[in-house]
């Protein structure tokens, strides 16, 4: 079975790419070298080109969630609004959780395409997903596709 960045399993590898280098940025906002991080990012994505690095790291870059840093081959930051920093450097993140927006819509794409492709594919038993979007929903779930057979 293809890799999913290869077998065109995963339609939205942009989101899939923002996910992983927000993941290998030091969450302190020090910097990273762009060559150091294309490395570790080949790590989990050995397919994975420089200009497809270059290409998701720069509307990172746009959005204002990564800044540039100096350096051999140029390097990136977590940007961190200062004003929103205590006086030890620390910041504080709100986040609403239960709230659907368009990072998660293509997170369910790519999991329901990955899923009918585990599915086709065969030898793995029946798969299935959902979301929870509260935790009291799970019963209901694990109902439904028990009824649907799926094991």
């Amino acid at each position: 079975m293809p890799a999913p960045l290869e077998g065109g399993f995963v339609t939205d590898q942009g989101a899939i790419l923002r996910d992983i280098i927000l993941d290998l940025v030091p969450a302190d906002g020090s910097n990273i070298g762009n060559q150091a991080l294309l490395a570790l990012l080949q790590d989990r994505i050995p397919t994975i080109t420089e200009e497809a690095y270059q290409a998701a790291r720069d509307v990172l870059v746009e959005e204002g969630i990564l800044g540039k840093g100096r350096g051999r081959g140029g390097s990136i930051h977590l940007a961190i609004d200062e004003e929103d920093e205590d006086e030890d450097g620390f910041a504080l993140e709100e986040v609403e959780k239960g709230q659907d927006s368009p990072q998660n819509r293509a997170k369910r794409e790519a999991l329901k395409e990955w899923v009918a492709a585990v599915n086709a594919v065969g030898g793995f038993g029946s798969w299935c997903w959902d979301v929870a979007f509260a935790p009291a929903a799970v019963h209901d779930f694990i109902a439904k596709h028990a009824a649907r057979g799926v094991s």
